[in-house]
Parts: C-alpha cells; sequence; structure tokens
C-alpha cells in the first residue's frame, strides 16, 4: 500500500510539472485516488492509465476547454447507414409538414444514448480509463433498435425532437439496467431507473405533438461507443468502442492466427 502511495503522489508531482492547470491536476489526484481505491490496484490500470495522463498531456486530448457548459461521457448506440438514410427522410418528412427551421443534427451525432456522466469543465483522465476498464466487463447479446413515432419534448429555449417508440426497445432497456448495475458499485451512483430510449433528430422553436412515422426506423446493434460529448457543439470525439458477444466471436474468427488455424483445419 505504501508502495502505490508513493507512486500516486510522484505521478501527481510529474502531472503538476508537466500540466499548465494547476486547478486541473489537483482535480485529477482527487480522481486517482477516489476512483482506485473504489476499484482496487491493479498494475496493468496504473500502466494504462499513466499512458494516457502522458499522452493526453502531449497532444492534448480529453483536456480542451469547453467554452459552454462543459463535456460529458456518454456511452451510446450509433444507427447504421441504411437507419442512417431513413432518419433523414424522416427529418425532412417532419420538417416539411410542420414548418421546422431547426437544423438537423450531422450524422456522426445520430445516435441513442445509455449512459452519461458529467458535465466536467476538462475530461478527468482516470475516470476515462476506469470507465473502459469496468464496460469491458460488459457483456451483451446483439439486439434491435426500433422507432415508430416522433414528438418534441419541453425545453428551455428551443424544443428538442426526437424519434421513440413504446414498445419493441425492452433489450435496450434491459441493457441500460446492466449498465447501471455493472457500473453502481465503483461510482456509487445509481443510473436513472426511467429510461426511454430516444433519438434527438433536431431543435426548433416549433413544438410537434406525438405522431407515427411513415416509415419505422430499425437496425440491428452490436457495438457500443463511449464517447466525450462537448455540449452545446454537437461534437462526440470517440474514445472506445465495446462489442456484442456474437460481433466478439466473428472478430476473432477473422483474426489472422485463426484464420491459420481453420485454413490448417479444412486442409486436413
Amino acid at each position: 500500500m505504501k508502495g502505490f502511495a508513493a507512486r500516486v503522489i510522484g505521478y501527481c508531482v510529474m502531472l503538476t510539472i508537466s500540466g499548465s492547470n494547476r486547478c486541473y491536476n489537483v482535480f485529477i489526484r482527487i480522481n486517482v485516488l477516489l476512483l482506485f481505491s473504489r476499484i482496487g490496484y491493479n498494475p496493468s490500470l496504473e500502466n494504462d492509465w499513466m499512458e494516457a495522463q502522458m499522452s493526453g498531456i502531449q497532444s492534448g486530448d480529453f483536456k480542451r476547454k469547453n467554452p459552454f457548459s462543459g463535456s460529458k461521457l456518454v456511452l451510446l448506440a450509433r444507427p447504421d447507414e441504411e437507419a442512417l438514410d431513413l432518419v433523414r427522410e424522416t427529418v425532412r418528412s417532419l420538417s416539411r409538414r410542420h414548418g421546422l427551421t431547426g437544423r438537423p443534427r450531422p450524422d456522426d451525432g445520430l445516435h441513442v444514448s445509455i449512459a452519461g456522466f458529467g458535465p466536467y469543465t476538462m475530461i478527468p483522465f482516470a475516470q476515462v480509463n476506469a470507465l473502459r476498464l469496468i464496460l469491458s466487463r460488459l457483456e451483451f447479446d446483439t439486439f434491435d433498435i426500433y422507432f415508430d413515432r416522433a414528438a418534441s419534448f419541453d425545453g428551455s429555449y428551443r424544443y428538442p425532437l426526437a424519434l421513440y417508440s413504446d414498445t419493441g426497445n425492452e433489450a435496450l432497456i434491459g441493457l441500460q439496467r446492466s449498465v447501471g448495475d455493472l457500473l453502481e458499485p465503483y461510482f456509487g451512483k445509481p443510473m436513472r431507473r426511467v429510461y426511454h430510449p430516444h433519438m434527438t433528430l433536431l431543435y426548433d422553436r416549433r413544438k410537434v405533438a406525438a405522431e407515427w412515422i411513415e416509415t419505422p426506423v430499425r437496425w440491428r446493434v452490436s457495438e457500443l461507443t463511449l464517447v466525450e460529448s462537448l455540449q452545446g457543439q454537437t461534437e462526440y470525439r470517440t474514445i472506445c468502442t465495446f462489442q456484442s458477444r456474437a460481433a466478439q466471436m466473428a472478430a476473432r474468427w477473422r483474426s489472422p492466427s485463426n484464420q491459420a488455424f481453420g485454413s490448417a483445419a479444412v486442409a486436413w
């Protein structure tokens, strides 16, 4: 334990020397102590964390200040290309029918949020790597996301127009609960139990009442993405991805070692 404490103190000194923001480095120290005390000391995690710290300081990753309300860490699911085409057409149809002038979200901004953390003035490296480690233990099967309705929700200035559905997303809701159960022992804050899957399309001053969309949107999800969301900028910076069991098996089968083994087995 003394050796670990010495390492943490040493790293904090290095960060203070290397960093340009003294308050931010103090914030990092607190995150390190809290997160490592919850997760438990792990040499590989310590090495990965330190590598991320130094590379982040040198490249500026996860450290850029946001002039709006900060950044958040978000675990999300993104639509595939076929679903994106259908979403674009749905946005055009809704905008024409209701006279909406709000700018549609760009393709990389279309997603379904599953879990969020923050906001932070600057993303804490320790929490990023803790989330990566914990979420790497998440096991899930490929599932479908389904939306058949559109409606505007309450907003302070403009109303967010979103796709949603009252049925068809039971697997996604179950996954969100699994993520909450996985993270709660480490972060000590239960995730919201009332979860309504939706995809925000745009923001507009006009409010649209709930209605059925012409063609329901459905796609199969085999990968989740952890991103840094820059609040107020509709910008999402990918940190890492997590694959379903089937996608992991397919990736292992496509690896060179497995391909060589498979070819040899067939030839034999």
